[in-house]
This record gives structure tokens, sequence and C-alpha cells, in this order.
């Protein structure tokens, strides 16, 4: 006796469906879990010394920080007031009202801030914005970008970096390739190779020593 064909072809068309299925399923992203958000007072730190390790969390901080140490990767810190600022991880972007001394290294880090007193960056591919002044910025990374309505004082060893001011007083560069612009610019001093200093205004006190530097006349 024949064996009817549609039993098979029920089976087969179950079996496609729920191929078709699993297919659409797994095509679909996994939603993203959402961030911590932990709350950190400083001024109940031990010894005044508040250090953040946990990576991918949102931090908010209460109360003035003398010591921040930032261990972690990819963190959001939003701090009133920092006295000393550590930043050993990658990623991560601390946003405060006044930063007053920050040592930034790793890769890919960015500070904002009211007003620094001082920066010093190691590693690559930083961001610093300050809104008002910038009393000294020591560039020995690469790749990285500063920025600030007024700098007394920058120096840039590393190579391939970018600073931009309103108003800055000395400026000295002896890494290559890197790109300074200014609306005022007192003094400058390159011995650095392949630089671009650019000053819109007013007069620039130069001393070149290095070779194919764009730099502004003395005038």
């Amino acid at each position: 006796m024949p064996t009817s064909s549609r039993p098979i072809a029920a089976v087969a068309a179950t079996l496609l469906t729920a191929t078709a299925l699993a297919t659409v399923v797994s095509d679909v992203p996994a939603q993203a879990e959402p961030r911590a958000r932990v709350v950190k007072s400083c001024t109940s730190s031990t010894g005044g010394l508040v250090v953040l390790d946990r990576d991918g969390v949102d931090y908010y901080l209460t109360g003035e920080c003398k010591t921040l140490r930032i261990t972690a990767d990819d963190v959001t810190v939003d701090a009133w007031f920092v006295d000393t600022l550590e930043v050993l991880g990658d990623r991560n972007t601390v946003v405060g009202s006044i930063l007053y001394e920050n040592r930034v290294s790793g890769v890919g880090n960015t500070l904002r801030a009211g007003s620094m007193l001082d920066v010093l960056l190691d590693g690559r591919g930083h961001t610093v914005e300050v809104d008002g002044q910038l009393e000294r910025a020591r560039v020995r990374a690469r790749s990285s970008h500063v920025a600030a309505d007024r700098v007394l004082q920058v120096t840039v060893r590393g190579n391939r970096n970018r600073v931009e001011s309103r108003r800055t007083t000395t400026a000295r560069v002896h890494g290559n390739r890197n790109r300074l612009v200014h609306r005022r610019l007192a003094s400058l001093r390159v011995d650095g190779r392949a630089n671009v200093v650019k000053v819109s205004k007013g007069r620039t006190n130069v001393q070149v020593s290095g070779r194919r530097n764009e730099v502004p006349r003395n005038r």
C-alpha cells in the first residue's frame, strides 16, 4: 500500500517554520544592560583617597575630593572639586567645576572642567577642555587635544597633538608634527620638527631651532 506524502510534507513544513523563527530570534540584537550609577562621598574616604576600580560605571561624587584615582575603564565621573586626579585606565570621562592637579595616562581619556591648575598627559588620544584658565599644560602624550580659554604655560613634548586657546603666555614645543592655534601668544619656542603654530592677533616673541616648522614671524 503506497505511503501518503501529506504527513511527511506537514512535518517538513513545521521544521522549516521552526528554523525560520529561530533565525529571526537569533538576528534580534541583545539589549544592552543599563549602566550602574554609584553615588560616592569624597569626604568619608579613608585618608582622603578615593579609588574607582569598577569598569563601565557612572559615578557621582559628592563633597571635595582630595585624591581621586581611576584605575577602571569606560567610566564617567561627575565631581565638583578634585584636588589631585590620577587617571590610569582607558576611555574614561571626568567632568568637574575645578580639577586642580591632573595626571592622565592610558588611552582615550577626557577631562572637562571650569578651571585647572595643571595637567600632565601621557599615553595617547586624550581630550582636555577647560572653559576658563589652565595654568600649566604638559603634553607628553601623542594624538591628544587640549583646549582652554587661557593658558599660562604649555609644553608639548609628544607628537601629533593639538593645542587651542584664546590667550597663551608661553608655549614650548619639543615634539614633532604638533599643531598650536592661539588668538594671542606672547612667547614661543620651537625645537621640534614639522610643527605648525598659528597666532591671529598681537605680537609674539619667536625662537625656532627645529626644521620644517611653520611659525609666526616676530612682530
